[in-house]
């Protein structure tokens, strides 16, 4: 049956495939530093560690979603005795341990066969991992927050749910609730789905848990009553609407859509292959991703209601979003149990299509990814031969033409500069290494990986020795923040600033959050940052709207309406990117309107002056502020 049938049949041959999977792993999730939400988190973190540094901040004084997470008390022992960026990376790298452990014995054990689990994980890794509107959120996060773990914690929690240790899966989940109660819900929502396959008894059972549960919450206060009444009103629904819009399952693209719509699609093909608990947990994967849109709509898009407004149930499609991507390997993988053409077939029209609806046209590429996905079924289920060999010398010039035509846009990447900044502007699953996208990446490992099937054989030295290579290479390439970022994490050397903005007084530093809280230790005044928060308060909404248009002043952003409309290609607002004239009178008119503001961080030119300059002239720490550093009153 060829190479690819030795491959599966014998674990000489699987292992160094396994090995492969330490340098993609590092590859396509490293670590971005203090970015996304891990900013808001690091920053309750340290108010938490250094007895409320960040008082007089707006956040810390309205509150934040870290009001139902233990995670800031948990790690702010580490933050007391290392920086901001050491605490993070260790916990990113505990993190990111607990994730790939879980994912390795729950693949392993829901496939039955380590080979084939290679498949499933080598698909998982390389494909895109996004699994939101607007891209905000993915699977395995290359950066430090609770998500990482509960994911984590719910592989672990189904492996041990399904190797029978009911205890340790139910402690499992309560942790993961304690640290993420959102995705720690889907965690038991996944496990009760799979309960109720079973019996009619479990239905009774949850029902009254439920009720029981539901009375317990609502009499005691923790869920607030009014809440499940409650519409979001006025300023509250504005700032939500435009600030956070990714909540709104009827704002995402046609190109979230079809992502979503084509990787769901690949768990029916599971079904064909599975039977038992397996087809159980497929079964609850798509019950609970779908019913958390549906109600995701039904409560936030259409009713507003703020309770399921805050749950953000959309969420539950994490997990049939990733089991779609390890299905695709999975299922490759029993093709070619079955045979060589029907492997081969597969393995380059998912591709096609993951690449054609990804990067080129999204209507024609989920026809087929869906026409892929019922032939799959179709297949394993016997119910046709096979791929007719006409049809997959079509797919097959089809993939060669798209290989030779990425090919030849990275020549025109590399030979036209500006060809870069369209591609980074463009496609949001850029990943930075060398300006290839992740989709342009596993195109290429895979075809890589195919080639080496078929046609060549190395000899195991050699290719353990490449694997080390491959593996050295992606340790360095790892840390994958900007210059910027390790600045503003404290490579920058701020020292003299320190006698000239008194502890606890807020700033406003252009463009980010970052070196109010993580540089100088000082409260912020304004960032978009503090936007992400406003669902879950309608104080911070208000004052999230107040400040943003005082600070629209000096630099001409609107970060209420951050987000473009779904339907335009173009990417949000790039703050760092924004060139406005300043004048005096700007400052003057911000600071006449912003009481709270102490200090002013700024990078322009102020009438075609340079009054600060926080990224160049202090990086010495040895440079004496210019007169126009000063309070807000001056």
């Amino acid at each position: 049956m060829g190479n690819m049938i030795k491959f599966i049949k014998t674990y000489d041959a699987a292992k160094y495939y396994y090995l492969l999977l330490i340098p993609v792993a590092l590859l396509m999730f490293p670590h971005e530093g203090i970015i996304h939400d891990s900013r808001l988190y690091v920053f309750d973190i340290l108010n938490i560690a250094q007895a409320g540094i960040f008082a007089n901040d707006v956040l810390a004084a309205i509150g934040t979603q870290d009001n139902y997470t233990l995670y800031s008390y948990i790690a702010a022992p580490l933050y007391k005795i290392l920086s901001p960026w050491a605490a993070t990376s260790l916990v990113f790298v505990a993190g990111q341990l607990l994730w790939f452990s879980g994912i390795f014995v729950l693949v392993t054990k829901f496939t039955e066969d380590k080979r084939i689990a290679c498949f499933g994980l080598l698909s998982a890794f390389l494909l895109p991992t996004e699994y939101f509107g607007f891209s905000v959120l993915s699977y395995g996060e290359s950066f430090a927050t609770p998500r990482l773990f509960v994911e984590g914690l719910t592989f672990w929690s189904l492996w041990s749910f399904f190797s029978r240790k009911y205890l340790v899966s139910v402690i499992l989940v309560a942790v993961a609730l304690s640290l993420h109660p959102i995705m720690g819900l889907i965690a038991a929502s996944l496990l009760i789905a799979t309960l109720v396959q079973e019996g009619r008894r479990w239905w009774w059972i949850f029902g009254g848990a439920a009720a029981v549960g539901a009375a317990v919450a609502l009499g005691s206060g923790v869920v607030p009553v009014e809440r499940l009444t409650a519409a979001l009103e006025g300023e509250w629904l504005e700032v939500v609407q435009k600030r956070a819009k990714y909540l709104y399952v009827s704002e995402w693209s046609v190109k979230d859509w079809v992502r979503i719509t084509f990787v769901t699609s690949i768990t029916v093909p599971l079904l064909a292959l599975f039977s038992g608990w397996q087809r159980r947990l497929v079964i609850s994967a798509l019950v609970v991703g779908g019913s958390g849109l549906l109600l995701s709509f039904i409560g936030t898009d259409v009713l507003h209601n703020v309770l399921l407004s805050q749950v953000q149930t959309s969420r539950a499609i994490w997990f049939v979003y990733l089991l779609g991507n390890i299905g695709l390997g999975v299922v490759v993988a029993n093709m070619y149990r079955r045979s060589e053409e029907d492997g081969d077939a597969f393995f380059f029209l998912y591709i096609l299509v993951w690449t054609i609806a990804h990067l080129l046209w999204p209507i024609p590429g989920i026809i087929l990814g869906l026409t892929a996905s019922l032939l799959a079924y179709l297949r394993l289920t016997d119910k046709i031969a096979g791929i007719p060999s006409i049809f997959r010398r079509l797919i097959y010039t089809l993939t060669g033409m798209m290989f030779f035509w990425m090919a030849f846009f990275r020549v025109k990447f590399w030979l036209i500069p500006a060809n870069r900044d369209a591609i980074i502007q463009n496609d949001n699953a850029f990943v930075g290494i060398s300006g290839f996208t992740q989709m342009e990446l596993a195109f290429i490992v895979f075809i890589i990986f195919a080639v080496v099937r078929l046609r060549l054989k190395f000899p195991s030295q050699l290719t353990l020795a490449l694997l080390i290579l491959l593996t050295a290479w992606s340790i360095s390439v790892w840390d994958r923040r900007s210059a910027n970022d390790r600045g503003l994490e404290g490579d920058y050397v701020v020292d003299a600033l320190f006698d000239h903005i008194p502890q606890g007084a807020q700033v406003y530093w252009q463009g980010n959050t970052k070196g109010a809280w993580f540089l100088l230790g000082r409260p912020s005044y304004f960032a978009d940052t503090l936007g992400s928060g406003t669902v879950f308060s309608e104080p911070l909404a208000v004052e999230f709207l107040k400040r943003g248009q005082i600070i629209h002043a000096l630099d001409g952003v609107d970060y209420v309406d951050i987000w473009r409309p779904a339907t335009v290609r173009e990417q949000p607002v790039n703050k760092s990117d924004v060139v406005k004239e300043l004048a005096r009178d700007d400052l003057v008119t911000a600071c006449t309107n912003a009481p709270a503001l102490d200090f002013l961080m700024l990078t322009r030119k102020i009438d075609g002056q340079i009054i600060i300059s926080a990224y160049g002239r202090y990086r010495t720490g040895k440079v004496t502020p210019p007169a126009g550093l000063g309070s807000s009153g001056e």
